[in-house]
């Protein structure tokens, strides 16, 4: 039963048994060359993904940029009558609390406080009405205070009542109201007050001239 080497190289299981390791040497060439291909599609797509990702960093960094300016160019300011109006309701609202719990130092504070944020809300072109406006505002909060909380049977005695009242609560926080005109004073010339004020004598100047002529050519 023993087959010499000749019959054994030549059936089929002895060439398919020596053909296989060139056969395997050809797969493992082919598995040795498929993770060198990988590794060159997986460096070429982090390439690009990190390319991809540097791009899209980079223009969200440029919109970004882009809207912080668009932000700051764009700045909204509140209008004169805005700022007047949340001022007097800020201290009509202190001003009924102090007169209630016998606390005038809160009216003093919310006025010194709304003195200093008013010019620094609105616009530049705005700072002359804003100085002007404060002491008068708290007079008319002073005074709606004072009819809210008249004390008196008569006509005659409410109104007693209401000007004791007012002269009283001013005299009580006369020093806020110096501070806070002062310090508005302050912001409204950081923020343009000698512009406003020249264009200001600028204009009565022109109205004035313009007056004078018509008056002369009238004649």
């Amino acid at each position: 039963m023993d087959l010499s080497r000749r019959d054994l190289q030549r059936s089929p299981g002895f060439l398919r048994i020596r053909d296989f390791p060139g056969r395997a040497g050809r797969a493992s060439d082919l598995s040795a060359a498929a993770p060198s291909a990988a590794a060159g599609s997986s460096a070429a797509a982090g390439s690009s993904a990190a390319a991809g990702s540097g791009a899209a960093a980079g223009t969200s960094a440029a919109a970004g940029n882009g809207a912080a300016a668009g932000t700051s160019a764009a700045r909204t300011y509140v209008t004169v009558r805005g700022a007047l109006v949340a001022l007097f309701a800020l201290c009509l609202v202190t001003c009924l609390i102090a007169t209630w719990r016998q606390f005038d130092l809160l009216a003093g504070l919310a006025y010194v406080a709304g003195s200093l944020a008013a010019p620094a809300v609105v616009r530049r072109e705005a700072q002359l009405q804003v100085v002007i406006a404060p002491p008068v505002v708290y007079l008319l909060a002073v005074l709606v205070t004072q009819v809210l909380t008249a004390q008196g049977s008569s006509a005659h005695g409410s109104l007693l009542s209401v000007i004791e009242g007012t002269l009283l609560m001013l005299a009580a926080t006369a020093p806020w109201l110096f501070a806070g005109a002062t310090g508005c004073i302050a912001v409204a010339m950081f923020r343009g007050l000698p512009d406003c004020l020249r264009q200001f004598r600028a204009g009565f100047r022109a109205e004035r001239k313009s007056g004078t002529w018509h008056r002369a050519a009238g004649s």
